[in-house]
């Protein structure tokens, strides 16, 4: 009898085990929901921009597109969703631009025109560093205001505390992916997580003023990790909950756009 709840405990736990290692080495398609376009693809905006291409350390292409107006006060550097691409991404640059900021997006490794493909969170940051680079050769740092929606929050948190930019602003940010990791995969252990993406850490570093946009009805990333990271911000910092808002569209909100202008204009 014994070797029988022995040889199903071994077979639970082997299960267990294969489950585990199966999530450990496909979690970047759990996490990651890259569209690829062909390199020739043009694409179509009726703002005035270009597509700047930056070279990694591994020598992979990571491609952007900047957007630009007539004598800017600044830059927003913009790190966008777990999904999509740049074809659809630069839909969000208007709303900037109409205020005065250039603003620059890119495209993670494996997105749409950007070679290469995601494997570690250190390597996301790296590229993201370069975009950074690429804007101070513009702009001085207190130029550049650094957006991050959804999984980009916890690059642009990361961004943010590693420079010293004019802003951070964060549109439906996690508390980290492993909480996240915790409440959908509770039987997983967190350790086999490679992204852990932990915005909690990284804005207790950022020196800059912090602003963070949630939408009350948001069913992706509740608005509740917002109100977790208010309480780690600094006295000057703010946290908008945006009635009736979801997790997609934050930028076409009216109420975002109402506080981005005092933002921007340094009246908050």
């Amino acid at each position: 009898m014994r070797s029988i709840y022995f040889k199903i405990f071994s077979f639970i736990i082997s299960l267990y085990l294969i489950l585990c290692l199966i999530m450990y080495f496909n979690q970047e398609s759990f996490i990651f929901h890259p569209l690829k376009i062909n390199k020739e693809t043009n694409y179509i905006y009726s703002e005035n921009f270009k597509e700047i291409n930056l070279k990694t350390s591994d020598n992979v292409t990571i491609n952007n597109l900047y957007f630009e107006t007539k004598n800017p006060k600044g830059v927003v550097y913009f790190l966008h969703g777990n999904a999509g691409n740049l074809s659809t991404w630069g839909n969000i640059a208007p709303i900037y631009l109409e205020l005065g900021y250039n603003v620059l997006i890119t495209d993670y490794r494996g997105f749409g025109k950007s070679e290469g493909n995601i494997s570690d969170q250190t390597q996301l940051f790296s590229d993201a560093q370069l975009g950074y680079d690429f804007l101070k050769k513009e702009f001085k740092e207190d130029q550049i205001i650094i957006v991050g929606y959804s999984i980009g929050t916890g690059i642009a948190s990361y961004l943010a505390s590693a420079n010293n930019p004019q802003k951070l602003i964060l549109q439906a940010p996690y508390f980290n992916l492993k909480n996240e990791m915790k409440s959908r995969f509770p039987f997983l252990p967190t350790f086999i997580l490679k992204y852990p993406f932990e915005n909690n850490l990284h804005i207790s570093k950022v020196k800059s003023p912090i602003f963070i946009f949630h939408g009350d009805k948001d069913y992706v990333i509740s608005h509740q990790n917002s109100l977790k990271l208010q309480s780690l911000l600094k006295e000057n910092d703010s946290v908008f909950i945006l009635k009736n808002q979801d997790h997609v569209s934050i930028n076409n909100n009216a109420e975002y756009h109402k506080n981005l202008i005092k933002i921007l204009n340094d009246s908050i």
